[in-house]
């Protein structure tokens, strides 16, 4: 679905920038998000735990992005 990669797209800027809007986006979309289950409860720890470079690891090994 585009609309997935378009915003899982926007979740990965967030994350790289370590930008607090994206717990924000994970509550509004994350559940959507197309991401097996496994990889959304990494993603979710890792955002409680405000540990936004882990968040990006676990988006790394499910979502495909550019190379």
């Amino acid at each position: 679905k585009t609309d997935s990669a378009g915003n899982l797209a926007e979740l990965r800027d967030l994350l790289a920038h370590s930008d607090s809007r994206a717990l924000d986006w994970w509550q509004a979309h994350g559940a959507g998000s197309g991401l097996a289950p496994e990889v959304q409860h990494r993603i979710s720890a890792a955002l409680q735990a405000l540990d936004f470079d882990a968040a990006a690891a676990a988006l790394r090994t499910d979502a495909p992005g550019p190379p």
